[in-house]
């Protein structure tokens, strides 16, 4: 008896020391949401989600705040300029919920009903200030319904990235003029990554599924295809550089991400193809998810 009324007081003691260290945070000022401006300034091109199948055109996004403009910039030099308006902050949609509180974005109404950027066409257009708030994306986008349970392009199949200088995306291992969708593949994908310790950065191969083994050298060799017949092997540099090949595949592709243990070894070293950090793998995981993009790890 004594027991049961000991662990009684205890349960009391600790609700009450919870109850009073949340109206500790909220009286104390303790902010639980946090809101995020989309400030002014220069924004480089990260990454495009959508499948129009034509060519990457999109470089740069300059924000006007005093002159409420937006300046999109084409790789070809030709600059689209709209006009832009701030919603009030009480309308701010939520994002990125964390254990206390969410992420309140910013959004800039652009005034054109439609607006058409490099190969993508976006009807009641908005710019959305990405959460969460580090790093600094904003994101180009149709009006709708924005954040809930994720950022500013969650569930859909079309938006522009733009960050900040130091947030310019790799170049990719294959040439631009190749950015066109993949073809789906009964086998699904297969992914290599490994490092590159000369050059301090991370290369990542798509290839079409078999049932066989690769090489350390089929996998690392410098071609890359894409080809009438069916058969894709692409290799890009960098998180950004792999994000943008993922877009390429159709939604519902099964892909496997191997490690060296899925090569043949026949001597060689292979030591350097293995999967990245944690971070890494979590943001890809993510950005498959939102895809729709079936990814196993084979670890």
């Amino acid at each position: 008896m004594q027991s049961m009324l000991r662990n009684e007081s205890t349960y009391r003691v600790s609700a009450i020391i919870l109850l009073l260290s949340v109206l500790s945070a909220v009286l104390g000022g303790c902010v639980m949401n946090r809101w995020i401006h989309l400030e002014t300034g220069d924004y480089i091109h990260l990454r495009t989600i959508g499948r129009a199948g034509e060519t990457v055109t999109t470089k740069e996004l300059v924000v006007d705040r005093d002159k409420q403009l937006a300046t999109f910039t084409l790789v070809d030099g030709t600059t689209i300029v709209v006009a832009i308006s701030p919603r009030d902050q009480a309308t701010w949609p939520a994002g990125c919920p964390a254990n206390i509180g969410s992420t309140y974005m910013e959004i800039l109404d652009i005034e054109d009903g439609s607006l058409t950027v490099g190969a993508l066409t976006f009807e009641d257009p908005i710019l959305v200030r990405d959460c969460p708030p580090e790093p600094i994306r904003v994101v180009l986008r149709e009006d709708g319904l924005v954040g809930g349970g994720g950022s500013a392009c969650a569930g859909l199949d079309k938006c522009l990235y733009f960050g900040r200088q130091s947030q310019a995306a790799p170049v990719l291992a294959v040439p631009i003029i190749n950015a066109k969708p993949l073809p789906p593949s009964m086998k699904g994908y297969e992914l290599y990554s490994w490092y590159d310790e000369e050059g301090d950065s991370w290369h990542y191969t798509l290839i079409t599924g078999t049932n066989r083994l690769k090489t350390f050298e089929e996998v690392t060799a410098d071609e890359d295809q894409a080809t009438q017949g069916g058969w894709v092997k692409i290799t890009v540099t960098g998180t950004e550089g792999l994000k943008a090949l993922l877009d390429r595949l159709p939604p519902g592709t099964e892909l496997t991400w191997r490690c060296e243990d899925w090569l043949e070894s026949g001597g060689q070293a292979t030591a350097n193809v293995m999967l990245p950090d944690s971070n890494v793998l979590k943001a890809i995981q993510n950005h498959c998810r939102q895809l729709e993009i079936k990814l196993h790890l084979n670890q």
